[in-house]
C-alpha cells in the first residue's frame, strides 16, 4: 500500500489582523519559475495587483538541477534558486551551459532549491513545486496552489494596496473555477 500523499498547502491571507495569516507588507515571499505556467500566473497576479513592494520574489532557474548533489542515492532534480552574480551559468543534463541572468536568489531563507523549503516545513516525501507563497514570520508555506494564491492575493491585500482590478470577481467565480479545473486537469 502506498503512503498517503500529504495535503497541499492552501491557506488564505486575510485582511483581519487576528487571522492565522494576516495581510502585512513585507511578511510574505513568492517563489516562482518563469517556465512554470502555474507559477507565472501567481507572479502575474502579484504584479497586476500592484503588490511588488508588498510581497518579495525569488525566481528559480528553468533548467532542473540535482537537489541533493552530494547524495548519490537521491536522483531528484528540481527548481533551483541561483544567484547570477556568483553563478553565471548552470549545466543541464545534456551538458550544455545555461545563463542564470534572470534568476533571483532566495533572500529570505537562503535555500538553493524549492525542495529545501518543503523539507524545512515537513520532511514527509511529496512533490516539490512552485509557486510557493511563504510566510516569513511563521516560517511556513501558506500556499503552493496557483489558483489559491491568485485568490488570496486578490482578496487579502485590498486594504494595503487598493486596486480596481479584480481577478476573482464574485459574479464570475463559478466560470473561473470550472475553467481552472479544466486547465489544471489538462496541463497536469
Amino acid at each position: 500500500m502506498a503512503a498517503a500523499k500529504p495535503a497541499p498547502y492552501d491557506f488564505k491571507i486575510e485582511t483581519n489582523a487576528d487571522a492565522k495569516f494576516p495581510a502585512e507588507k513585507g511578511r510574505y515571499h513568492l517563489y516562482v519559475a518563469y517556465s512554470c505556467l502555474f507559477a507565472s500566473r501567481s507572479l502575474a497576479a502579484r504584479n497586476l495587483l500592484g503588490l511588488e513592494d508588498v510581497i518579495g520574489l525569488s525566481v528559480a532557474h528553468p533548467v532542473p538541477q540535482k537537489t541533493k548533489p552530494d547524495d548519490e542515492n537521491d536522483s531528484h532534480s528540481g527548481w533551483a534558486f541561483i544567484d547570477p552574480t556568483t553563478t553565471p551559468t548552470v549545466t543541464g543534463k545534456n551538458g550544455k551551459e545555461f545563463s542564470t541572468a534572470d534568476c533571483i536568489p532566495d533572500t529570505v531563507n537562503s535555500t538553493k532549491f524549492a525542495r529545501d523549503l518543503y523539507e524545512k516545513v515537513d520532511p514527509t516525501p511529496r512533490t516539490f513545486s512552485v509557486p510557493i507563497l511563504w510566510d516569513k514570520k511563521t516560517q511556513t508555506i501558506v500556499s503552493e496552489e496557483s489558483a489559491g494564491i491568485l485568490r488570496t492575493l486578490d482578496s487579502g491585500f485590498r486594504e494595503l494596496v487598493p486596486s480596481n482590478i479584480h481577478l476573482y470577481p464574485e459574479e464570475l467565480r463559478a466560470e473561473i473555477d470550472a475553467a481552472n479545473d479544466g486547465i489544471v486537469t489538462d496541463m497536469s
